[in-house]
């Protein structure tokens, strides 16, 4: 089951830092349709999804470990109950994919299918 975006006041910016894994925990695609993208092993970790539309985007082997999002992003159909299962609620209402912060492995980071 997956939600529909809806268009918040914050569009999409991103950041430029030195290190790989600053450049995730920086990076934003909130707010950002991004239908029919393939993000085929992508690493997401710690990237903001917040009001993103990932309705119709490959996300087969994606790292969302630390990824935010909320009731606003629209997941894959096949990947949205597992993307919901290892995630925890933050106190602002988002969502947070378990992993990436303690340095264990995303339950999200294996293949679906």
């Amino acid at each position: 089951m997956s939600t529909s975006a809806t268009p918040s006041s914050a569009g999409p910016s991103s950041a430029a830092p030195s290190s790989a894994a600053s450049t995730c925990a920086a990076l934003t695609l909130r707010d950002v349709d991004l239908r029919g993208v393939i993000l085929r092993r992508a690493i997401l970790s710690g990237v903001d999804l917040r009001d993103a539309n990932l309705s119709d985007v490959d996300l087969s082997e994606a790292d969302l470990a630390g990824a935010r999002w909320n009731s606003r992003t629209s997941w894959p159909e096949e990947r949205a109950a597992e993307i919901r299962e290892a995630s925890d609620e933050q106190s602002d209402g988002s969502f947070r994919v378990r992993g990436g912060a303690s340095g264990e492995r995303s339950p999200t980071h294996a293949p679906v299918g």
